[in-house]
Parts: structure tokens; C-alpha cells; sequence
């Protein structure tokens, strides 16, 4: 018996419906048929699978419909199963099958959340290959475009990920060790990867979870060491590095025009000592801020 099919049993034998066994039985059957909560069934089957004779299937089916004070959750009163249609006496919604569907513990929970984020991924997927066939085949003035149901769509089929890719976050997590990065990043690279399906960011399958995780790991540790070079909280040098430029040019300007500067327009010979003293202390400047400059900022 699985884990999951433990707890509910055990959740049901320690309830009210502790020593009624037909109700328990009939009860678990229907569990299994519900699907989102729903187990549109008749009593004959349930009858069949089980082997409580049809009578005896109706009495527990109606005390399951009963209210119940005693019952650990009071939604419907305490009703384990509503009846869908009032027409007919049998296939019933379950009042709380998101807490039986939960029951098998945090790899089911991680499992589900999964199953939504690719069911979300595949769709979005979906509707952007579909707006590209659109635009690729639709000739102007078209009418409007019939719908599609994308890969894995609407059926919600259990997500499959590729093999040698973790199929829970603790799996992926074991392998931080190895690579020597933390859970959380861990954590982080395997819900991004699996909101994809098990795929990379172009869509190709990973199929060596340890060697994806190092690759990522490296690329966080480049930037990083990116931020920390560039300055703190990530900002970029360029605006430093387009001011030191500035500066550049306009001592460059000022040789250019400079009293001392044999090749300027107002070149004098007779300038005095002090003036090719600012000369020399221009050239000086350009070369220091030339060196800062492919020295990406720093003070040689």
C-alpha cells in the first residue's frame, strides 16, 4: 500500500467513521474514482470492485451524505460527499478532496505544483506557436482563428520529465553539495527548469542534472563577481568610464588650443616657464585617464 493510501486510511480509522467499515470501504472507493473531486459513479460499480453487496453500498453512500457534528472540517456540515444532480441518487462530488488528494505528504504537494506550473509553461508554449502560424499562414482580412488545446493541455496528464532530471526539489537539492552551491540556488535553478518541463531555457531536455547545476552555478558566480568588479548593488561602470572619457576630451581640447602647443592656432614661442609647465601637466593627465580608462576605472 502506498504512502498516500496510508494516511487516508489512517485519517479515516481515527475520524467518526472509526469501526464502520462499510463506509470506510465504500468511502475509499470513491476516492480513487474522483477526479478534481468529482466520482461520477453508480452504486453497481463501487458494488463490484468492492464486494459490499448493493444494499449495503446505498446505506453507506447515504450516511457519507449525512451531516456530521463530529467531523474534523465543517464544510457541508460535516458531509463526506455531495450528490451532483438531484434527479438521480447516485455520483457525488467529494466535500474535501483537495485534503485527501494532499494526504500523501510533500512529494505529492511539489509533485502537483509541478504538474501546473508545466500545464502553464506548455500552454503559454502553445498559444505563442499558434500565434506564429497565424501570422506565418493567415492571409489579411481572415476571420477569427479556431482555438487549440495545447501539448499536455486540457486532459492534465502527469508531467514526465525527461530522464536523469530530479523528480522533486529534495532530489535536485542533494546534488548542491557536489556542485558547492547553496539549497536555495538549487532550489531556484530545479523551479525554473521544471516550470519548463525539465528543459532549459531553449527547450532542451536536461538530462544531466549535476552538470546543468554546475553550468548554472557558474554563471551566478561570473555575475556575481561581475557586480562586485562593476560596484555595488549590480550598477554598471559605464557612466564612470563615459565621464572619465569626457574629462579626456577636454583636457585634449585644451592642449589643442594651448599657448605652448607648437601645433596650436595660438602658439606663442615666447611663453613663459609656468605655461609649459600646464602644458606638460595636460599630456600628464590625458595619459593617467587613458590608463584608468582600460583599467576599467581604477587608479593604476
Amino acid at each position: 500500500m502506498s504512502t498516500a493510501y496510508a494516511k487516508i486510511f489512517e485519517s479515516l480509522f481515527d475520524g467518526s467513521l472509526r469501526g464502520m467499515s462499510d463506509p470506510i470501504l465504500v468511502f475509499v472507493n470513491i476516492l480513487t474514482h474522483a477526479r478534481n473531486g468529482i466520482a461520477d459513479i453508480h452504486f453497481k460499480k463501487i458494488s463490484d470492485e468492492t464486494g459490499v453487496p448493493i444494499d449495503r453500498v446505498k446505506s453507506a453512500c447515504s450516511l457519507l451524505e449525512q451531516p456530521d457534528p463530529d467531523s474534523r472540517t465543517p464544510d457541508e456540515e460535516g458531509r463526506r460527499i455531495v450528490r451532483l444532480d438531484d434527479h438521480r441518487d447516485w455520483g457525488w462530488r467529494v466535500v474535501n478532496a483537495r485534503k485527501y488528494r494532499f494526504l500523501g505528504g510533500q512529494d505529492d504537494r511539489t509533485k502537483e505544483l509541478t504538474r501546473i506550473r508545466v500545464e502553464e509553461y506548455r500552454k503559454r508554449k502553445g498559444e505563442k506557436a499558434a500565434l506564429r502560424n497565424v501570422t506565418e499562414t493567415l492571409p489579411s482580412g481572415s476571420g477569427s482563428v479556431p482555438g487549440s488545446v495545447p501539448e499536455g493541455g486540457a486532459g492534465g496528464t502527469p508531467v514526465e520529465f525527461p530522464p536523469g532530471f530530479p523528480p522533486s526539489v529534495d532530489d535536485a537539492v542533494s546534488h548542491a553539495a557536489f556542485v558547492g552551491c547553496d539549497p536555495v540556488f538549487a532550489t531556484t535553478v530545479w523551479n525554473l527548469a521544471a516550470g519548463r518541463g525539465g528543459r532549459d531555457s531553449r527547450d532542451v531536455p536536461v538530462r544531466r542534472w549535476r552538470n546543468y547545476l554546475q553550468t548554472q552555478w557558474t554563471y551566478e558566480q561570473e555575475r556575481r563577481n561581475k557586480e562586485k568588479i562593476n560596484g555595488t548593488n549590480g550598477h554598471s561602470r559605464a557612466p564612470f568610464i563615459n565621464e572619465l572619457k569626457a574629462q579626456m576630451d577636454a583636457k585634449q581640447r585644451q592642449i589643442d588650443s594651448h599657448i605652448a602647443n607648437p601645433q596650436s592656432i595660438t602658439y606663442r614661442k615666447n611663453c613663459t616657464d609656468l605655461e609649459k609647465a600646464s602644458l606638460r601637466q595636460l599630456r600628464k593627465d590625458i595619459v593617467e585617464l587613458n590608463n584608468r580608462i582600460a583599467n576599467g576605472g581604477k587608479s593604476a
